[in-house]
């Protein structure tokens, strides 16, 4: 029974306390307060400079802090909503400390009756239900901020338009001020996270989650919702957007570090985490979301870049974005990690003139894609997108993956015959890191070896399930090629070519005794193969080659 009337008398005292401060907070308003005196602040002062005021001093006076500064911290409350309202800045700056007043004479201001925002109380003491509810929260919620209480503000039950002496409705013996639950303010229009599915929704997050932690008493949560869920539909099927909220989820909030609503944060596939500081504009969340989403592309900003991306995984098809700024890099981020293991991207911006110069007779257009065939000529397929659409660029790069795999065999090694230049080779193609075995044409002569070459084309054809590559070497260009293999540059037979099986790991070799033609290549490869004939002699040298850059040829 005592514990009972205890309780009572603690809630009488509370709630005789918040009419004490109710009350203040109405005088105050009659008083014509000077406002800017009371942020210290000058008549021309600006938004930010409002609110900078307004944070330093509702610190200080913050009732936590200061106890007995009550009706100073009302005045800032209010000074602060007055000012930071360019309406109501207006009006105060025209009738200056005799506002309230004013403003009632011309039938409530914008709160009157059948209107939002400041109400009047009885003669000549208008308030604003914002106001009235921030100070219930300072007070009420113990000091835990204007956005983190429970999902309910207190709700004034007296009609705009009577007296203060006519006295509030207390209907059936309630307290005139009344809980008023707010309706989530997000329905079914985005994914919500709470305690119960929060651990599988973020260990099946597949490449980045952006949440936005928020509640439905805030006004800046509020207006914000419409810049969150246009970017969720901006970035629909490669970005992931969530929500929680802060009034029900108190443990997540206080998990993710929630200072102030609304909050977002980006979690990364390894559950690392990026925070969003600043405001919440469509520009800022962008630009949060593109500096801190991951990323498999290389940005080609000149001939060094172009030359380490072309000789980098040569098993890898590899593929040129051209595109401007004003494209949509965060979806060519996300398609990069989708294919970061079967595709080398790279990104080049048309502002970019030194790179788009090299590729000038291709003509190309942004924004297009070119899959790089020969890194040497840098010829291939180039596709101009008509619009970049995240299911078509997957659709196309899978189409490039899907045929690389069919042209270069399960082995995923070349199986076309083709030049070995400096550039295939730095990009592993027979350097001491390959496990295939490489057969080298070495040309003599710099003449037309057309025939020859289709006939080998075909002898390739045969072995494209084995792991073997059959190249040529241009030995005119390539002149210390033959001092690895102990060879000299004379013909011994009449087309002037000589057949060399090569083993890059083992550094080993085996020099063909006869006439190159298509017969003896195909017998000899067949020999190797099988284990017939063995490669056993060491190389004299290791294989040097020459850099011939085609790039000012294009």
């Amino acid at each position: 029974m005592n514990a009972t009337n205890e309780k009572k008398r603690k809630r009488i005292t509370n709630f005789n306390s918040i009419i004490w401060l109710l009350l203040s907070f109405f005088l105050t308003c009659s008083e014509g307060v000077d406002y800017y005196k009371r942020l210290g602040l000058k008549r021309n002062a600006t938004k930010d400079d409002i609110s900078k005021a307004y944070r330093k001093l509702a610190k200080e006076y913050h009732p936590d802090i200061a106890p007995d500064k009550e009706k100073d911290f009302i005045e800032i409350a209010n000074a602060y909503e007055t000012l930071s309202d360019p309406e109501k800045r207006k009006m105060y700056d025209m009738y200056g400390e005799n506002y309230a007043e004013a403003s009632q004479g011309f039938g409530g201001g914008p709160g009157g009756p059948g209107g939002g925002g400041a109400g009047g109380f009885g003669n000549g003491f208008p308030f604003d239900q914002d106001v009235v509810n921030e100070i219930f929260r300072q007070f009420a919620g113990g000091g835990r901020g204007g956005n983190t209480g429970g999902n309910f503000h207190f709700k004034f039950s007296s009609g705009g338009n009577k007296g203060y002496n006519s006295g509030p409705r207390y209907g059936g013996g309630h307290y005139p001020f009344e809980e008023e639950y707010y309706e989530d303010i997000y329905k079914n229009e985005v994914l919500k996270i709470n305690s119960k599915n929060s651990s599988s929704i973020i260990d099946d997050i597949s490449y980045s989650l952006l949440i936005n932690f928020y509640s439905s008493s805030s006004s800046e949560c509020i207006s914000f919702k419409k810049t969150y869920l246009k970017l969720s539909k901006k970035y629909d099927g490669y970005i992931n957007f969530a929500v929680v909220n802060c009034d029900e989820e108190k443990a997540l909030c206080k998990k993710y570090k929630v200072r102030s609503l609304p909050h977002m944060i980006l979690i990364k596939k390894n559950k690392t985490y990026e925070t969003l500081y600043g405001s919440k504009t469509e520009e800022n969340v962008k630009s949060f979301i593109n500096n801190n989403i991951p990323y498999s592309f290389t940005e080609i900003n000149n001939k060094k870049h172009l030359d380490s991306f072309l000789t980098k995984s040569a098993d890898i098809p590899k593929v040129l974005f051209f595109i401007s700024h004003k494209d949509n890099i965060i979806m060519l981020k996300v398609v990069s990690m989708e294919f970061e293991k079967r595709l080398n991207i790279g990104i080049v911006y048309d502002t970019n003139y030194t790179i788009m110069k090299i590729f000038k007779k291709r003509n190309i257009k942004t924004p297009s894609i070119l899959l790089i065939e020969d890194i040497d000529t840098l010829e291939g397929d180039l596709t101009h997108l008509k619009t970049v659409d995240f299911n078509i660029l997957s659709l196309k790069l899978s189409h490039i993956v899907a045929q690389h795999r069919l042209k270069n065999n399960l082995y995923g090694h070349i199986t076309s015959y083709q030049e070995l230049t400096k550039k295939k080779y730095d990009s592993g193609h027979c350097n001491e890191k390959d496990s295939q075995i490489c057969f080298f044409i070495l040309k003599l002569l710099n003449q037309n070896y057309n025939s020859l070459d289709e006939d080998i084309k075909k002898v390739s054809t045969k072995f494209s399930n084995d792991p073997l590559k059959i190249l040529y070497i241009n030995v005119f260009n390539q002149p210390y090629i033959l001092d690895s293999f102990g060879l000299t540059n004379e013909c011994k037979h009449p087309n002037c070519l000589i057949l060399v099986a090569f083993r890059p790991k083992r550094q080993r070799y085996r020099v063909f005794d006869g006439e190159v033609n298509y017969n003896n290549v195909l017998n000899f490869v067949d020999n190797v193969v099988s284990g017939g004939l063995s490669i056993n002699q060491n190389i004299k040298q290791g294989l040097n080659f020459v850099n011939n850059s085609y790039y000012d040829e294009l």
